[in-house]
């Protein structure tokens, strides 16, 4: 059995003399991504980390100390994780990149302002998902203020996901084509206003999707709790 490689971050590294040991981290999560190979695992102790980081199309695990205590704020200059592959790639087989054990805040993109994912099939799992935005205007943006994902077949478990903020549809979450599973999660608190239409909107918006949820809470957002499509 191959020996499992990890990398190493943390806010007292150093992106220009550290190697990813755990005696000698990176300070950025996004280098310890760069520096990962498909099949390896990025681990990130406890801190603030401002920066947007993209996973782009590898199949790796990035996984947070403490969700509470381990926080990646976006500063407002996008989505604070992408994960983006070439379109029409065969995301059924692509399942094996996880985001776990963070908070994921003040991202601000025109869609997904927390998550943007497409062409992908992560596992996100012990994610806290607040106060980020979707700043995108209909017809074509602002779905997903927390997550947003398409093309996809997504696992999301226990997940909060809370106080985010669409101008279109989807406050909490937007998936659209594929399948979303999702268990042991809470979508509290979200807003979503359809800004430039009157159609109804959603703090959970699904077009062309299979959707099976498992002990989940979807209440208290500003709009009808759950569009399936």
């Amino acid at each position: 059995m191959k020996e499992s490689i990890f990398w190493h971050v943390a806010t007292t590294g150093s992106d220009q003399t550290g190697d990813g040991s755990e005696t000698n981290p990176f300070a950025t999560i996004e280098t310890g991504i760069d520096s990962a190979s498909d099949g390896e695992i990025v681990l990130v102790a406890a801190g603030t980390y401002v920066e947007n980081i993209n996973f782009g199309d590898k199949s790796i695990s990035v996984i947070g100390e403490n969700r509470e205590t381990t926080i990646i704020d976006g500063d407002s200059s996008g989505s604070v994780v992408t994960f983006e592959n070439e379109p029409n790639t065969n995301y059924w087989e692509d399942t094996t990149a996880v985001l776990s054990g963070f908070t994921i805040t003040n991202g601000a993109g025109l869609d997904g302002g927390g998550i943007y994912c497409i062409w992908r099939s992560p596992t996100f799992s012990d994610l806290i998902i607040t106060d980020n935005i979707a700043n995108g205007y209909y017809p074509n943006n602002g779905n997903g203020g927390g997550i947003y994902i398409n093309y996809s077949h997504s696992r999301i478990t226990n997940v909060i996901i809370n106080n985010n903020t669409a101008n279109y549809n989807g406050g909490g979450i937007y998936f659209e084509d594929g399948e979303l599973i999702m268990s042991n999660a809470s979508i509290i608190y979200n807003s979503a206003f359809c800004i430039g239409t009157g159609e109804a909107t959603a703090a959970v918006k699904t077009d062309n999707t299979q959707h099976t949820f498992t002990n989940s809470t979807i209440n208290n957002n500003n709009s009808s709790g759950l569009w399936l499509d």
